[in-house]
């Protein structure tokens, strides 16, 4: 595990030394051969139990509450919800967290889509936002709304009721 040598630094001296230690006892005490993946597996398996941000999930699920659809953007709030509730260690399809992923979309979106398709799955809510986010984009252009959602209509343009999901 020539990589080893490589890990420099005070604070994982000590951690380096007791991976070279118990690397050497399983080729030599152990039999383990030197080139088995499995050493190289659990060295990175070790490696991440050491050093990975333990905060990381705990500030995915902060986020995760705080966030909010903004702008329209429906593909980039889907992908960032996803992100940061596999990293918080959550299921899509739990309860609790369909909840927050109806709770960060703008209201009526929401509504939009409990109307229209009456989604139960992660799966479902994620293809009934972005279809009704479609059709609220394609609404406004018929209206010739060219404004980003959340910025106002275009000039001479007055809203009708229930066509801004923002």
């Amino acid at each position: 595990m020539l990589f080893l040598t490589y890990i420099q630094g005070d604070d994982v001296q000590s951690w380096v030394m007791k991976q070279v230690l118990w690397l050497r006892n399983e080729i030599n005490a152990g039999g383990v051969q030197p080139t088995n993946e499995w050493l190289w597996r659990e060295t990175l398996r070790m490696f991440g139990h050491a050093f990975l941000d333990t905060m990381n999930e705990a500030r995915a699920r902060s986020e995760l509450s705080k966030l909010k659809m903004t702008g329209g953007d429906v593909d980039g709030f889907i992908a960032k919800f996803e992100c940061l509730a596999r990293d918080a260690n959550y299921t899509l399809d739990e309860p609790t967290v369909l909840d927050k992923f109806i709770k960060g979309l703008p209201t009526k979106l929401a509504e939009g889509c409990l109307n229209q398709d009456n989604p139960e799955t992660w799966q479902e809510w994620a293809d009934s936002a972005r279809k009704c986010q479609g059709v609220y984009l394609r609404w406004r252009q018929i209206l010739g709304q060219t404004t980003q959602p959340g910025q106002g209509h275009s000039q001479g343009q007055k809203s009708q009721k229930g066509d801004n999901f923002n």
